[in-house]
């Protein structure tokens, strides 16, 4: 953050800055400005028309009518919201102007002492409400109008009036500037609490929790965890804590509960203790790291340091027997694809077509490869539409022959198959165009394919869809970022 100008440097942290000032005070001020604003002005508009006090009545009724469009304005466009900072501004402006134009002549000393005191304080909730600059900036208008209305309608000022006046106009923007650095480095450690949350996940591979406990709700709250089916539990925090045992019987709730009050009567540190622990849980030993840091609250640790060695080379067994099983199964897979192809040729029946279709689909769904490949899109159309057409059933396809892309090969020939397998007797059209993205538009679809697999699919290489009459357009990602989910629905562990 610059010394003077309080920007920050990172200029993607002073537009989060604005957007959050904006969204949090800026706004929200605006709107009981406005509000309160508005009745005011249309109650005098009022009273001036009926007085038959035209001209006043203009005014009140113009500005009043000024404040609301800006105001509907910024609530309806949430992208010019930013400037709501230059709104407060300009109703600063507004009330300054009233100030030298007032037409209710002021009766005593006390009601003008009175009228003084709501409108500066009006001043300087606008003032405190707008950025650094525009604030300062409101600041000096508003101590320049003040000595030229008093020069301009009584004629002269006490020079002790001068020195008073902009005495205080210097305070007052030190004071600004100090609740503007305050504002700022409050935002920027709330920043770096949300970002090193955010980040703990990419350098801690193990399986933790943080966490901290609510007294309003008599309960721990996760922060933050990652767990890769560690715990089978809707509520795995209190599933671990409650059924963990430490020194014989007690709860690992328990041995927290009792160490945090211990600690904290006893020392005066940040962080209170920092342990490594062998707990039982579930029949099976589990070595872990537990930690505790008093902030505003008291903020717990647990990371998952190591399991029953037992049970991971029973886990590493069964893994391996899985990926046997599967190896074997993708081998009796291919052979009876070679032996349906040949049928096929010399019998087009349906059902044979059929078994063959969902025996690549099978086989393409297992076989896991995640790695992305260039794809010509045009060869694996025809490829795929060749098993799919038939008299009833007509489909074209439009594509250029040097439209290539990268992607992951087996889910678009899954969220093809998908596709073509609900367009029986129907005429489709496949058109290809690459501009920015590559778009697969589909033209003659009813509807779209409500599978799970589809489902998956989508999600791992659209980026959008459009939908008009019988026409789906569909944008891929540059990059895809999924896979499918295992058939047997094992995922490798790295503890």
């Amino acid at each position: 953050m610059y010394k003077y100008s309080l920007r920050f440097k990172d200029s993607k942290i002073e537009e989060q800055y604005l957007i959050y000032r904006s969204t949090t005070l800026q706004f929200p001020t605006l709107t009981y400005v406005t509000g309160g604003g508005f009745l005011l002005l249309m109650i005098n508009f009022f009273i001036h028309l009926i007085a038959e006090k035209y001209q006043n009545a203009i005014k009140n009724g113009s500005i009043a009518f000024y404040l609301f469009f800006q105001y509907i304005f910024l609530r309806k466009y949430e992208k010019f919201r930013k400037y709501s900072n230059f709104a407060l501004l300009i109703c600063n402006l507004i009330f300054i102007a009233f100030e030298y134009d007032n037409p209710n002549p002021i009766k005593t000393y006390y009601d003008g002492y009175l009228l003084g005191s709501n409108q500066m304080l009006v001043h300087n909730i606008l003032m405190f409400a707008n950025n650094l600059k525009l604030g300062i900036a409101a600041n000096l208008i508003h101590t320049v109008s003040k000595i030229l209305i008093v020069q301009l309608q009584q004629g002269n000022m006490d020079i002790q009036q001068y020195v008073y006046t902009t005495l205080l106009s210097l305070s007052f923007i030190l004071i600004q500037f100090e609740i503007e650095k305050q504002y700022r480095n409050s935002f920027f450690l709330s920043l770096k609490d949300s970002t090193w949350e955010s980040m703990t996940p990419l350098f801690l591979k193990k399986p933790y929790f943080l966490f901290s406990f609510n007294q309003d709700e008599n309960a721990y709250q996760v922060i933050s965890s990652h767990l890769k089916e560690y715990f089978d539990s809707e509520t795995p925090l209190t599933t671990f804590l409650y059924q963990s045992k430490i020194l014989g019987n007690e709860s690992l709730q328990s041995y927290i509960q009792r160490l945090t009050v211990q600690c904290i009567k006893q020392n005066d540190n940040l962080c209170l203790f920092n342990q490594y622990l062998n707990v039982d849980y579930l029949n099976k030993k589990v070595a872990i790291s537990l930690i505790a840091y008093q902030f505003e609250k008291v903020i717990y640790a647990i990371i998952i340091e190591s399991e029953d060695p037992i049970r991971k080379e029973q886990k590493l067994k069964y893994l391996q027997q899985i990926q046997i099983y599967k190896e074997f199964f993708h081998l009796q897979i291919m052979p009876i694809n070679k032996v349906l192809a040949t049928l096929l040729r010399e019998n087009p029946h349906p059902l044979l077509r059929n078994l063959r279709i969902s025996l690549i689909e099978i086989y393409y769904q297992q076989t896991q490869q995640c790695e992305l490949k260039l794809v010509a899109i045009k060869k694996l159309l025809l490829k795929c539409v060749l098993l799919f057409q038939n008299t009833k059933n007509q489909i074209s396809i439009i594509c250029n022959e040097d439209i290539k892309f990268v992607t992951m090969k087996h889910a678009l020939i899954i969220f093809i198959f998908e596709i073509l397998k609900i367009s029986n007797e129907q005429c489709l059209q496949i058109r290809i165009s690459q501009v920015q993205n590559t778009s697969i538009q589909i033209i003659g679809l009813n509807h779209l394919p409500q599978s799970e697999l589809f489902q998956q699919s989508k999600e791992m290489l659209i980026e959008r869809v459009l939908e008009s009459q019988n026409c789906f357009i569909f944008i891929l990602m540059k990059i895809p970022h999924q896979s499918f989910k295992d058939y047997f629905y094992i995922q490798d562990s790295n503890y």
